[in-house]
């Protein structure tokens, strides 16, 4: 789903206004893009961090699953704040996109580890 919905995001930025140019963010704005970048990072820090604490917290299958909803929504995130920074300055700003791609990778490189938790949970008979 992550991935689906970071293309819908991509392709509002075309559709908002398909012959902007990528250009730089406005120097008024400065601060505003440097906030949420620090905000961006600090998410993905703490998707982690909650998903570890959520997966070792679980007592059962269902508990597994719900730290890896959350951990994928914290991990939307960036890219969702490079989607409001994209209609309040027009800049494309790639690196929220990236952000969200870099943590989907690596939720699928965490995807053996959440199925084993489960499979400990839930054993087969």
């Amino acid at each position: 789903m992550l991935t689906v919905s970071l293309g819908v995001y991509i392709l509002m930025t075309y559709l908002a206004e398909p012959s902007l140019p990528v250009r730089q963010p406005m120097p008024s704005l400065q601060l505003f893009t440097t906030i949420l970048t620090l905000v961006a990072f600090a998410g993905v820090i703490i998707g982690l961090a909650v998903e570890a604490a959520m997966q070792r917290a679980a007592t059962s299958p269902g508990g597994v699953r719900a730290a890896g909803i959350v951990s994928a929504a914290l991990g939307e995130a960036p890219a969702l704040y490079g989607l409001v920074i994209f209609f309040v300055s027009g800049h494309r700003n790639w690196f929220f996109f990236g952000l969200s791609i870099v943590y989907f990778i690596g939720m699928w490189l965490r995807l053996p580890g959440m199925l084993r938790r489960m499979d400990e949970l839930f054993p087969k008979s």
